[in-house]
């Protein structure tokens, strides 16, 4: 029906409508505007995936689930970033790859969620976790070191190997620019 949790940006509405306070298929129809059917299918997905919980008629977000299936999609992130790395970085992102709930422990996931929920609901689109997880990664590297330190010192560390490593959009791109200057 749906791909899984992770990847899959068709569900994951459903879930930023619960962390903004939607508990009901009625309230979380209502904030999707979306037919009975579908939200009931999706909140079906998200129960059998154990991403949600279901008490009575009354939906909360599991987020110990939630939390690893982010971690993992983290780990999946960091694995590609360490093939585009070399020497103390790529060993660096190795250790961080690692260790990751001590960069990335529940309460900032829990966060990270929560904003991106918000955002959504002011117009952002639809992102799956690894995609907002990828995001984030992306914006890490242009947030203030005071700010990164007061949500957790071990992200300054991370946005330090990351603003070294290019991203896959410039490698991909590298050779035109050597073409040109031949």
């Amino acid at each position: 029906m749906y791909a899984k949790v992770e990847e899959s940006s068709e569900v994951v509405d459903v879930l930023y409508a619960i962390v903004l306070g939607s508990k009901t298929p009625k309230e979380i129809e209502g904030k999707l505007r979306q037919s009975d059917v579908k939200v009931r299918q999706k909140l079906l997905f998200l129960r059998q995936s154990k991403v949600v919980n279901k008490d009575k008629w009354e939906y909360t977000i599991n987020w110990v689930v939630l939390s690893r299936k982010m971690l993992n999609v983290t780990k999946e992130l960091m694995e590609h970033y360490i093939g585009f790395s070399e020497g103390k970085n790529k060993k660096g992102l190795e250790e961080i790859k690692n260790n990751l709930k001590e960069y990335f422990p529940k309460p900032l996931l829990v966060g990270i969620f929560k904003s991106y929920s918000m955002a959504y609901f002011k117009g952002y689109e639809k992102l799956s976790l690894g995609e907002m997880m990828k995001t984030f990664l992306k914006q890490l590297r242009n947030i203030e070191d005071k700010k990164l330190k007061s949500l957790n010192k071990n992200l300054l560390e991370l946005k330090n190997i990351l603003k070294d490593i290019p991203s896959k959009e410039q490698e991909l791109f590298s050779g035109l620019f050597e073409d040109i200057e031949s």
